[in-house]
């Protein structure tokens, strides 16, 4: 892997100068990089060196690089330069966002966010996703650690979709490159992955994927609970196999009963059942705007925490649910 001192202080591609490390996850480590004739911060993305030997991993890489810089939209991140450095090793720039990950909103208490700041940040997620599947990309990994809640100067949130490291790009597949999943292969992270995901079935992950994966974020906002969360991986994915979250309205206070549908309906387990395509999803959403919030009780619209000794009470009382109780501290994995 490449080790943090190596980089810091060196120059990229001729024109990168590495400042610091922002992230690292397990195919590449992401920097604070400075355009060397402008000035200008950018964020750096650098493969590990140490895989270099993998040719799959680096179409990958590239793959990502080359798809995710086709998709100009302002929710997806933009993807400004790429190149190979001075060993070879490619790299990709992308615009130095200022802000935090929605996971990290998620941490703090309350847990949860009110309904409105949900679903402002969920129609972005969508419209931003809606490009990317227009162009036969489906992402495979949404969490809240990969929606990046951007804040300009004057203090609005623009919601950014990171990492397509995993996702699919129908378009290489159609130009004859390799195809870089078989069946039986397991990508995304558990808790949000679809029972297609988990199942490894190459050939039925598509679009309705990622949304099933936006149904779980938007249950997660909005009632503190990562409802498929187990004590581990191997619970978290029978959770996925068996398990059926109760309505949002009956997990946490406060949540008006008209959400419930459209929540759980994005979280079928049979993809036939979901939203569609996006554009379903986005109507269904904006119908949350005309829920009457002054009929609820101020004590009830507030987002409250959950500690997660009522949630597991919560889940085990509610009919239909497994004995497997959801955690929640964390929104997802935390991996960069």
């Amino acid at each position: 892997m490449d080790a943090q001192p190596r980089r810091i202080g060196t120059t990229i591609g001729g024109r990168y100068r590495i400042e610091s490390r922002i992230a690292r996850g397990g195919m590449s480590t992401v920097y604070l990089g400075v355009h060397i004739p402008d000035g200008r911060n950018v964020a750096v993305k650098v493969f590990h060196g140490a895989l270099a030997d993998d040719a799959s991993l680096v179409r990958r890489f590239l793959n990502e690089a080359v798809g995710t810089s086709r998709l100009i939209h302002p929710n997806i991140v933009d993807i400004l330069d790429m190149g190979m450095d001075e060993e070879n090793i490619p790299f990709f720039v992308m615009e130095l966002l200022d802000g935090e990950p929605l996971s990290e909103r998620l941490r703090r208490p309350p847990f949860r966010l009110g309904l409105k700041e949900t679903t402002d940040i969920m129609l972005q997620v969508l419209t931003g996703l809606q490009v990317a599947h227009g162009r036969g990309i489906t992402h495979r990994d949404l969490k809240p650690s990969n929606i990046f809640l951007a804040r300009a100067p004057d203090g609005t949130e623009t919601v950014k979709i990171l990492d397509f490291g995993i996702a699919r790009f129908k378009e290489f597949e159609n130009e004859g490159r390799e195809k870089l999943t078989i069946t039986g292969t397991v990508l995304g992270t558990p808790e949000y992955m679809s029972l297609e995901q988990a199942r490894a079935l190459r050939d039925e992950i598509d679009h309705r994927s990622d949304l099933y994966a936006c149904g779980v974020i938007l249950y997660r906002c909005l009632t503190g609970i990562s409802p498929m969360k187990g004590k581990n991986r191997f619970e978290t994915v029978r959770n996925v196999y068996k398990r059926t979250a109760p309505p949002p309205s009956t997990a946490a206070p406060g949540i008006p009963p008209q959400v419930d549908p459209i929540v759980m309906k994005a979280m079928e387990r049979d993809r036939a059942l979901r939203y569609q395509d996006c554009g379903s999803f986005i109507e269904a959403l904006r119908t949350f705007r005309g829920i009457d919030m002054e009929s609820i009780p101020a004590w009830a619209a507030m987002p409250v925490a959950i500690s997660e000794e009522e949630t597991q009470d919560l889940a085990d009382s509610m009919p239909g649910s497994s004995s497997v109780a959801p955690g929640r501290p964390d929104p997802d994995d935390g991996k960069p």
